[in-house]
């Protein structure tokens, strides 16, 4: 969705705020360019509920705007620190109108030749390098669409140790959590 073509008693708050005591609803979407049309691929969103709100100090999202990622931080007891983000990377083109369409064009209009799949792997490593300096936990709920065991996203993961969850109780031969083809840039 572009979030900004919809009108506010249509938008993911006013929609769930009666669902919990408290909430706090955050979302991505692709803001880099003027508003075109409400149906818009890709983007995230962040949804949390009751005591946690109140423990929020933090939201931001993906410096590029193009709905890659947005975070929450949280403080704990003993001032914790912890970062959840939601990201998705685009998955390879598919039209004119996909997600990789949409952010390889605005690369080419920045002069920067990353493949945005590439792009998003890069960037999102050092979002949470960045996260991890301050002293913060990460939590990441991804919609790769690659695999996560053997990929570049498994090889940023693990400089960035962090584990696959889904994974641990399965080991390599666990679930495919992905519908795609491996080669990140085509």
């Amino acid at each position: 969705m572009d979030w900004q073509l919809i009108q506010e008693q249509d938008k993911l708050y006013h929609c769930t705020k009666e669902w919990w005591e408290s909430s706090h609803v955050s979302y991505s979407h692709n803001c880099s360019g003027p508003p075109r049309l409400k149906q818009q691929w890709g983007g995230t969103a962040l949804l949390c509920c009751n005591k946690v709100v109140h423990r929020i100090i933090g939201k931001g999202i993906d410096n590029t705007k193009l709905g890659h990622w947005r975070w929450t931080r949280f403080c704990g007891k003993h001032n914790k620190t912890l970062r959840i983000y939601s990201a998705y990377c685009p998955n390879h083109p598919t039209g004119a109108f996909s997600v990789y369409s949409q952010h390889r064009l605005l690369f080419s209009l920045k002069g920067d030749p990353r493949c945005p799949r590439v792009a998003f792997v890069e960037d999102l490593g050092n979002a949470i390098m960045e996260a991890q300096r301050e002293g913060d936990k990460i939590v990441v709920l991804l919609d790769g669409n690659m695999d996560t065991r053997n990929s570049p996203i498994a090889n940023a993961f693990l400089q960035l140790q962090l584990e696959e969850k889904i994974l641990l109780p399965h080991g390599m031969q666990g679930p495919e959590t992905y519908k795609g083809n491996k080669n990140i840039a085509q």
